[in-house]
């Protein structure tokens, strides 16, 4: 027996005790028909998928003889045919869930974003089991499209055709800046010689004003030319302690200096007082 609507039921059955040949094929031929024209009927109206989501997905997918010989037994309900049913269809359990419009688990890491989540409720509503308070915009969210906003309004992602022309009108300000900067550069090179000999004719030699610190130190420098008979640079370490020894040599040279002159003077005015004396016995 095969799994088309069309195919004819066959009796398989053995003759047994109790029942002759031919009894009860009548009733099993009878429910089979009506079972056909049911599936006829229910593919008509509802279309596959209607069929699908109710739970007879297995029945069209090449396990037909299994779910008639169900049927026949007469002694199970919808659901359990369902259960003792044996699905071919080669698909893993969360596309045969979703084929039968029934609710997946959430098995996948993309599945706890916030668009997956969103999607899952407008699937399946609060029987997906997620919360309606996450999916709508939250503080954060907020804060994002407020960034939005404000880079928006900065200017940071423009579209084409504005930055096309932005960079345009860039390009022609710089190129008559650039004219007008020329233009100009032709004119002061023409009143150049005029201009230059003004300042030729004005131009004043400047003497640079030295500190007092600076002509003492010339001056120090000079001076240990003089004593020492060459040339100490003021940056020289030694500079300091030569130029005090200068000026203690100096100090002692005056000091001596000065005791000659004095012993000179008081040799002077003995000799002349000598003088006198001698004089005045000669006259008396």
């Amino acid at each position: 027996m095969t799994g088309t609507a069309t195919d004819k039921p066959m009796d398989t059955r053995k003759d047994t005790p109790g029942h002759p040949p031919g009894e009860g094929f009548t009733s099993s031929t009878e429910e089979l028909s009506s079972l056909h024209e049911c599936d006829r009927t229910i593919m008509a109206l509802c279309g596959r998928r209607a069929v699908m989501r109710a739970g007879l997905y297995p029945f069209f997918l090449g396990t037909r003889a299994q779910y008639i010989s169900g049927v026949t037994d007469g002694s199970s309900g919808l659901e359990e045919r369902n259960r003792n049913t044996k699905v071919v269809s080669r698909l893993t359990e969360r596309h045969r869930l979703i084929a039968e419009g029934r609710l997946p688990p959430v098995s996948y890491e993309w599945e706890k974003e916030l668009w997956a989540k969103r999607q899952r409720f407008g699937t399946y509503g609060v029987v997906s089991g997620v919360k309606p308070e996450e999916l709508w915009p939250s503080v954060e969210i907020g804060n994002y499209f407020q960034e939005i906003q404000e880079e928006e309004a900065i200017g940071w992602y423009a579209k084409y055709i504005d930055v096309l022309k932005s960079v345009q009108n860039t390009k022609k300000l710089e190129h008559e800046a650039t004219l007008a900067r020329l233009k100009e550069m032709v004119e002061v090179e023409e009143r150049h010689p005029e201009m230059l000999k003004e300042f030729l004719k004005n131009q004043k030699e400047v003497v640079p004003m030295k500190s007092k610190q600076e002509l003492a130190t010339e001056q120090q420098a000079k001076d240990m030319l003089e004593y020492y008979g060459y040339e100490i640079s003021s940056n020289d370490p030694r500079f300091p302690i030569l130029f005090e020894r200068m000026t203690e040599a100096k100090k002692k040279a005056a000091k001596l200096a000065e005791k000659e002159e004095l012993t000179l003077r008081k040799r002077a005015s003995r000799k002349k007082e000598k003088e006198k004396k001698q004089e005045k016995k000669e006259d008396s």
